[in-house]
């Protein structure tokens, strides 16, 4: 080949490095894990044999959800760690790739559920504390709105509940200037689940009366949840007849 026709080959095989990566990804809710993991592990040889960094790491982090799907959490441990690494290296490049930045944090985000899977809730914590982060520094609003709630339910579980209320707070207001109505009605839901913890039931009935307002517009699983909760929580109070009148809505 002439050298505009290899640079030309070159560019093209980068190109399909990163196409293949991003199409893997969206198998992933297709529940075609085989197909997801064969076309991922194509796209890191693509990556790595014609200098691809989006390609190689998108890769990674795909193939690490396909290992995890088979139930091979070790492996995908190691290959969301390996992302990473390549993306803190692409970091001291002279033009490091904001897709790859993004990479990172989604890598961080699935070794925090790893970890909370391992009750590593410390370990959680970083990965997310880690993530939050960058997406900061990225400017990306959703990515900092999806970290604080997961950081909010962290705090939760290890009975740190002034910070899980400050977090989901946080999330809260952002998804409000968002207008992401489905992440109001789950920090909302949150808030909820805090006050209920903390003996403020009052509170808590107020945030999920808001949050199921809007969980009967998006989500009939969001709203059974809500109903349930108004359930348990009515049936330790000593009121079964609202109990049973909430029930008889399940």
């Amino acid at each position: 080949l002439a050298q505009s026709d290899s640079q030309q080959f070159r560019a093209g095989q980068q190109l399909l490095s990163k196409l293949l990566a991003i199409h893997a990804n969206l198998l992933f809710a297709q529940g075609v894990d085989a197909e997801m993991a064969a076309e991922a592990e194509e796209a890191v040889a693509r990556g790595q044999t014609y200098g691809s960094i989006e390609g190689e790491s998108l890769g990674y982090f795909v193939l690490g959800r396909a290992y995890q799907e088979f139930e091979k959490i070790g492996d995908a441990i190691a290959i969301w760690q390996k992302t990473i690494a390549l993306a803190q290296a692409d970091q001291q490049s002279p033009t490091p790739s904001p897709m790859v930045r993004d990479v990172e944090w989604m890598a961080h985000m699935w070794l925090r559920g790893a970890a909370m899977a391992l009750d590593d809730y410390a370990g959680g914590r970083a990965h997310m504390s880690q993530a939050l982060a960058i997406c900061q520094a990225l400017g990306h609003v959703r990515g900092e709105l999806s970290c604080l709630t997961n950081l909010a339910w962290n705090d939760f579980l290890v009975g740190d509940y002034a910070a899980a209320q400050q977090r989901f707070e946080q999330g809260f207001a952002l998804a409000c200037t968002l207008r992401h109505r489905w992440a109001e009605m789950a920090t909302g839901a949150g808030l909820g689940e805090v006050m209920r913890r903390q003996g403020r039931y009052g509170q808590a009935l107020a945030w999920w009366e808001r949050s199921l307002a809007i969980a009967v517009e998006y989500s009939a699983y969001d709203e059974a949840l809500l109903m349930a909760s108004f359930v348990r929580l009515y049936s330790y109070l000593g009121d079964q007849a609202e109990a049973a009148a909430w029930r008889s809505r399940l």
